[in-house]
């Protein structure tokens, strides 16, 4: 079902399905971005166009992204990248500090920005007594005739907490368990439906700039990495409780799960655990009529979870069984957590086999990068509702 499209109409996703992946954050949970607060961004169903993507900040133009920042920090810059922006256009940015706007700053784009690129050279900056400790947040638009051209993000400035020297020195990860919250029993079932799961572990004797491994697995597939440097926030030695993967729209696919954390470095520091959300085993009745959902580069090519920046496109495949006559497919995708793109459509492909032709394509520019998710059911039918997610990194 790859529809062709004329060169016009190629710049625009045809999708047909979707993923949807959420994760961690550094103070409070994530939507599978690896921010430490659910991206806000405006309308990321306008895929192409003028738009801004991946806000992120650092202490210099180009180093890691950073979302913890010791007091003293004198300048933190914010990076992003932008596309197809017009000579013309405003450029607009507010800078808030504990729910406080105190900067707030609006310039023609210039000229020798172009129109597509990265923003790296904004900032704001103390070089005498360094930026104010707390919680900031940060807006970054174009004028409002370009709501795509919308992006926030969040950081904190905050004076790391005493240490104590521990009596063992090992460095370690141990301890790891999951559940519906921060501080609940562990569990290793979760009921179909649920919206959020969090991890929880135990460290001790961690380096202050180590980088931080997650990798999040679902039916065996990789489909989400973050790294991110170890903070001074956090302390050498203590227990992590904000990590945590989470959809409150659609809730999380049902599947078997395994969280791996490690320090990439030191990949003998590591934990992990399995768990199941619901089952994926078929309906009680025996009719579970779509099944075994996953996402290649073609039609028969290896299953993949994350696909690299560039990527022109991405098929979904899935096997179909007792499909009863005169139904009809729905195929959402998501990104970010927000519809980009619904099809509904009468389905035609008989009671049983197969599908490998349905794939969402950018052949002029390729797949914008994000954290996606697709579904695909029958409307009526909650048996055949099938969910995966991806990333584009």
């Amino acid at each position: 079902m790859v529809m062709k499209m004329s060169r016009k109409a190629l710049s625009a996703f045809v999708l047909l399905i979707l993923p949807v992946l959420i994760l961690v954050p550094v103070a409070a949970p994530v939507r599978m971005q690896g921010n430490p607060t659910p991206d806000p961004r405006n309308d990321v169903r306008t895929i192409v166009g003028t738009n801004f993507n991946d806000l992120t900040f650092g202490t210099s133009p180009d180093g890691n992204p950073t979302w913890y920042f010791p007091s003293g920090t004198q300048e933190i810059f914010a990076r992003w990248y932008y596309h197809d922006v017009p000579q013309g256009a405003t450029l607009n940015r507010k800078w808030y500090r504990n729910n406080q706007l105190f900067l707030e700053k609006s310039e023609p784009w210039k000229p020798e920005w172009g129109t597509t690129g990265v923003m790296n050279h904004i900032s704001i900056y103390d070089h005498i007594s360094g930026l104010l400790p707390g919680n900031y947040y940060v807006l970054i638009s174009l004028n409002y005739d370009y709501p795509a051209a919308q992006i926030s993000n969040v950081f904190t400035v905050a004076d790391a907490p005493a240490q104590t020297t521990p009596p063992d020195t090992a460095t370690a990860f141990t301890n790891l368990s999951v559940s519906d919250s921060a501080a609940d029993a562990d569990q290793v079932i979760f009921p179909a439906g649920t919206p959020s799961v969090s991890v929880r572990w135990n460290y001790a004797n961690i380096p202050v700039g180590a980088v931080l491994e997650r990798d999040w697995y679902f039916n065996g597939v990789l489909f989400r990495t973050l790294q991110e440097t170890w903070s001074a926030y956090w302390g050498s030695t203590g227990r992590l409780t904000h990590i945590a993967l989470y959809d409150y729209q659609n809730s999380l696919p049902a599947g078997n799960y395994r969280i791996v954390v490690f320090l990439r470095d030191m990949p003998s520091v590591q934990a992990q655990t399995k768990f199941i959300i619901g089952s994926s085993s078929p309906q009680p009745d025996g009719s579970q009529l779509f099944s075994n959902l996953t996402l290649s580069t073609s039609p028969a090519g290896p299953t993949m979870g994350i696909f690299p920046q560039g990527t022109q496109q991405i098929f979904a495949r899935w096997d179909f069984a007792f499909v009863p006559s005169n139904t009809v497919i729905v195929r959402r995708w998501l990104r970010y957590g927000a519809p980009f793109l619904v099809r509904q459509e009468a389905w035609t492909r008989g009671e049983q086999g197969s599908v490998n032709d349905i794939s969402i394509y950018d052949f002029e520019s390729g797949l914008l990068p994000g954290n996606y998710m697709v579904e695909i059911s029958l409307v009526g039918f909650p048996n055949s509702v099938q969910r995966a997610f991806f990333t584009i990194s």
